[in-house]
């Protein structure tokens, strides 16, 4: 846990601790010692310590303070002071009055706090106490945010209140200390001025304020130590009462890093969310890798042509020392849920020796189903998803790739992994996720993953693809052929220089077969000079004839624009150009291929593969890549939709990139079967 494992020596010296409410109830009870946190800053801290503390039976008080990053900005504030409740908590308000008064940002303190408590009070948290905040501006106007409440008057005003700190306390290390105005009056810069002790606890609903309560010795880590009192593990605890005022911030336990890696379907989307949500990691999903995407810096995913990464180890070490550099930067926890980095776990652990390193399993059978309706591995040269190790992807049908990509990243995450946790164990119910978490030393926090717990994060929604329990023998008899030999040993790639040129080889055992692909069927490069074929829609095509490049110029209007390279349209095709339009489909085959564009800096065109039927329509879009000006070209391949009788390429044009211009360099695309091959097995 974040919280340092010294806080727990305090614990155990208080033996055992109350609210400030409790304290105050039982103001004549001797022994009590009352456990007190000002949060200054970070709510999600202190819910973590509230955790930490409920864990080992103690109580204490969260005052929340107004006016804060997390009191402004934080949609989920009401949820975490109910969870700071729920774990047996009390929530008070921190104070800050006088200091908003001062400033300007009210002019009724009554009604400001008024408002203030009944934020939190009609949400249902109930609030009986307070603890005057020390705001800096207490010091430059020489007020105490406290001085406003007519119950905590004294006889003697000046007398008693003069050379106090903000907080309440005398203090003789040289901290600032206040000059109480002899006429109970304050002013502020525009010449107002407020009479104090003139606002009621009473009529705010209010029993006690902090500093006001009885206790006999009074400890605070105000600055971060024990500085302004003594160390309270110096005292003995004895029978005196004891009021503990401990600030989270000062008690952050070493960074943590947890990777929660998995085949992809399995709940990593649904899993980071939660984690973010409801538990106090930072938890991030599928972003190292892909870096420079999520800060806006490029159109496409680094991970969107995982090939390239897989044949360059120095750019992933990069990417994974930069993850590196910028964690250390955030003071909270760390987690990173990815289906991409499995590909990499060498890699990885060299740069995060220390980390956590969890596998998110999910039924395999599920997770291959799923991976079907999203048409993975639909051609051997699917450059989005990682290479199939241990298996030649030209002679395998698409379910039997998907099955091996599956077999192979359960194999190689049941290796790495210390730990492995079920998807069914994290979906049950809050209290088996809580625990499976807690193994794992996360603190789960019920009441804000409650909403969470329930959804599903990039659902199946096509369901296309049967069901494991309606497979049939041919497809079950695959599967289960596929896993076992990947359980019965771990296939590792064969270096390139063992394999004869233009070949693709693998290792199964001892075997080594070595598989050259047949010709293409069938090939289309754009014919240089002709314009009359392309489609377009809110945009104009020139072909340059002094460099043989296309220029396409968008028009000035505020919708999409495209260019298809068949004359298609985004919708359908019309009876009249049916037979003209696109492409038609091969029997058995799918399309790779290449597309160069230049780009201006900061655009982005988005390329489609898109399937017609024999009426004509539009029956599937094949997003197959983005092109900007870091990446001008696009290496693809694509199958079209099994129903589809033409298939045409469109480039995308989004109204918030226009108006532009841009050059289409090349483009080309070739058939292939994948059943057209032939093979010399040279194993035994």
């Amino acid at each position: 846990m974040t919280i340092s494992k010294d806080y727990e020596k305090y614990l155990s010296h208080f033996s055992e601790t109350v609210t400030l409410d409790e304290f105050h109830r039982n103001s004549l009870v001797p022994g009590l010692c009352a456990l007190r946190h000002d949060v200054d800053h970070d709510l999600d801290l202190a819910l973590e310590m509230a955790h930490f503390e409920r864990e080992r039976g103690f109580s204490s008080t969260y005052f929340i303070l107004p006016g804060t990053n997390y009191w402004r900005t934080d949609t989920r504030l009401i949820d975490k002071c109910l969870q700071l409740q729920d774990y047996g908590h009390e929530v008070g308000l921190h104070v800050n009055s006088l200091a908003e008064w001062v400033s300007g940002e009210t002019n009724d303190i009554s009604a400001s706090l008024r408002e203030q408590l009944a934020t939190l009070r009609d949400a249902g948290i109930r609030i009986h106490g307070i603890a005057a905040h020390g705001d800096k501006r207490c010091y430059e106007h020489q007020l105490s945010n406290y001085w406003c409440f007519q119950e905590l008057r004294p006889a003697l005003p000046y007398d008693h209140e003069n050379g106090r700190t903000a907080e309440g306390p005398y203090e003789t290390d040289g901290t600032p200390r206040l000059r109480y105005p002899k006429n109970h009056i304050a002013t502020r810069a525009d010449g107002t001025t407020l009479e104090l002790w003139s606002t009621s606890m009473q009529s705010l609903g209010l029993r006690y304020h902090a500093w006001h309560t009885a206790f006999d010795q009074y400890f605070s880590d105000s600055t971060g130590g024990w500085k302004r009192t003594p160390d309270p593990l110096t005292v003995s605890r004895s029978n005196s009462r004891w009021q503990v005022l401990i600030h989270p911030e000062h008690w952050r336990g070493a960074k943590r890093y947890y990777f929660f890696l998995s085949s992809a379907r399995s709940g990593s989307k649904w899993l980071s969310e939660l984690l973010d949500t409801a538990t106090p990691l930072k938890t991030r999903h599928e972003y190292i890798l892909n870096q420079a995407f999520h800060r806006g810096e490029t159109a496409r995913k680094g991970t969107s042509d995982i090939w390239s990464l897989e044949d360059d180890a120095n750019e992933v070490r990069a990417r994974l020392v930069e993850a590196w550099e910028e964690f250390q930067q955030q003071p909270a926890d760390f987690a990173e849920v990815n289906v991409y980095l499995e590909d990499f776990t060498d890699l990885l652990k060299a740069a995060f020796p220390d980390a956590t390193f969890v596998h998110l399993k999910r039924n395999p059978k599920l997770v291959v189903s799923s991976l079907m309706d999203r048409n993975w591995y639909d051609t051997p040269e699917d450059r989005r998803h990682p290479r199939l190790v241990g298996a030649n992807p030209a002679v395998l049908s698409q379910f039997e790739r998907v099955c091996h990509y599956v077999a192979q990243v359960e194999y190689r995450l049941s290796i790495f992994c210390s730990t492995t946790v079920q998807l069914t164990d994290l979906t049950t119910s809050n209290e088996v996720l809580a625990r499976t978490l807690h193994d794992l030393g996360v603190p789960y926090h019920p009441i804000l993953g409650r909403a969470q717990l329930p959804q599903v994060s990039n659902a199946r929604v096509r369901k296309c693809f049967p069901d494991p329990d309606d497979w049939d023998e041919q497809k079950t008899f695959a599967f289960n052929r596929i896993f076992n030999a990947q359980q019965a040993m771990y296939v590792a790639k064969v270096p390139a220089q063992n394999c004869p040129k233009n070949y693709h080889s693998t290792s199964i055992g001892s075997s080594i077969r070595h598989v050259k692909l047949g010709e293409p069927p069938g090939a289309f490069r754009l014919s240089r000079g002709s314009t009359r074929k392309m489609g377009r829609n809110n945009c104009e095509v020139i072909y340059e004839k002094a460099t043989g490049h296309y220029l396409i110029s968008t028009d000035l209007s505020s919708r999409n624009a495209y260019i298809s390279i068949g004359g298609s349209h985004w919708e359908r095709i019309s009876r009249f150009l049916l037979k003209n339009s696109g492409w038609p489909i091969r029997p058995e085959s799918y399309i790779s291929g290449s597309i160069v564009l230049m780009v201006p800096i900061s655009k982005a065109l988005t390329i489609y593969a898109i399937s017609y039927n024999s009426d004509g329509t539009a029956i599937h879009r094949r997003n197959i890549g983005v092109v900007d000006s870091e990446h001008p070209k696009l290496n693809y391949s694509c199958a079209p939709h099994p129903l589809a009788v033409r298939v045409d390429f469109i480039i995308y044009i989004s109204a918030k990139f226009k108006p532009f211009n841009f050059n289409l360099i090349s483009f080309m695309f070739c058939w292939q079967n994948q059943f057209t091959c032939y093979a010399e097995n040279l194993g035994k």
